[in-house]
């Protein structure tokens, strides 16, 4: 069995099982519903309550069992951003560096154009 082979009926357990997660809490999602529905209960507003409670469970398991299905790729998706965000600070670091620069010269008015200027023993005057 190659690699390919491998990862692709990985992917497809992964996909099984995911389906097989929500197909299950949706049916008992609906059985339990149905029973609430039929139930004793007179008030409807006890009623509603535990719709809301049991479809709330509901989601909850699933997102919770989505996770722990998921965990994996999930894991190699934030190191994956992590990465690529901190590329992108190390990529655009010296840009922020120097527009900051820029502006805190510009607000500052230190000097001016036309002004003369010394910086580590080198005189000149200021042309930009």
């Amino acid at each position: 069995m190659s690699l390919d082979a491998l990862r692709e009926s990985w992917w497809v357990g992964q996909l099984a099982a995911s389906a097989a997660l929500v197909a299950v809490v949706v049916l008992l999602r609906w059985a339990l519903a149905a029973r609430l529905k039929r139930s004793s209960i007179r008030s409807p507003d006890l009623k509603r309550r535990w719709l809301a409670q049991v479809r709330n469970a509901a989601f909850l398991i699933i997102v919770v069992g989505l996770f722990a299905i998921w965990s994996t790729e999930l894991r190699s998706l934030a190191i994956s951003l992590l990465a690529f965000a901190f590329a992108l600070v190390l990529a655009t670091k010296e840009l922020i560096l120097c527009l900051t620069g820029s502006i805190l010269k510009a607000r500052a008015g230190a000097f001016a154009i036309g002004d003369r200027i010394e910086v580590n023993g080198l005189r000149g005057d200021v042309v930009d």
